[in-house]
C-alpha cells in the first residue's frame, strides 16, 4: 500500500505553467458538450450541469449519483475505458491531443486517469454511475494537485453550447 501512495504523490508533484491549464480548460468544454448530450438522453436534471459548472471549484463537492451517471456517459462517449475499466490509450491520447496536451502531459494524465480507475474499482462501486462519479472524483483531485485546474474566473465553458432547462 506504502508503494502505492508513494507512486501516486510523486506522479502529482505540482507542475506550474498555464499552458496545462489552457489544456484541462480546452478538455472541460469538450466534456461539458458531451455531459449536454448525456443529460438529453438520460433525462438527466439540470442539476447535473450545473454540477458540471462548479467542477473546477475546489470548495464545491462531487457526491451527487446523477452527475456520476453523466461521468460514466462521458466516459462511453468519449471510448476512454475498456469494459473492464483500463485505459484506452490510443483514443486518450487522439482526445488529449486534439485538445492540446503535448506527449508529457498526455502522459501523465494517461497515468492519473489509470490510477483513478484502478483505486475507483478497487472501492467496488455499486454501479456505473458511482464508478464514474469516483472516477471524476480523483480526477479532479490529481489535477488540482499538478496545479492545472482553470481559475475559477476562467470561463471554461463559454463555448459550450446552448443548455437546456
Amino acid at each position: 500500500m506504502l508503494f502505492k501512495t508513494s507512486c501516486f504523490y510523486v506522479l502529482l508533484l505540482p507542475v506550474l505553467g498555464s499552458q496545462q491549464s489552457n489544456v484541462i480548460n480546452s478538455i472541460s468544454k469538450h466534456i461539458g458538450n458531451v455531459v449536454l448530450e448525456c443529460k438529453q438522453e438520460m433525462g438527466l436534471s439540470k442539476d447535473v450541469i450545473d454540477e458540471f459548472l462548479a467542477f473546477w471549484n475546489p470548495k464545491q463537492e462531487l457526491t451527487s449519483t446523477n452527475q456520476g451517471c453523466a461521468d460514466a456517459c462521458v466516459l462511453k462517449k468519449l471510448d476512454l475505458l475498456q469494459r473492464g475499466g483500463q485505459v484506452k490509450r490510443d483514443n486518450t491520447i487522439t482526445f488529449l491531443k486534439a485538445n492540446g496536451a503535448d506527449p508529457e502531459m498526455s502522459s501523465k494524465i494517461i497515468e492519473l486517469l489509470t490510477l483513478c480507475t484502478r483505486a475507483a474499482i478497487t472501492k467496488k462501486p455499486a454501479d456505473g454511475c458511482v464508478l464514474g462519479l469516483e472516477i471524476f472524483k480523483c480526477f479532479r483531485y490529481g489535477i488540482f494537485r499538478l496545479h492545472w485546474a482553470p481559475e475559477l474566473g476562467d470561463d471554461n465553458l463559454d463555448e459550450m453550447d446552448e443548455i437546456p432547462a
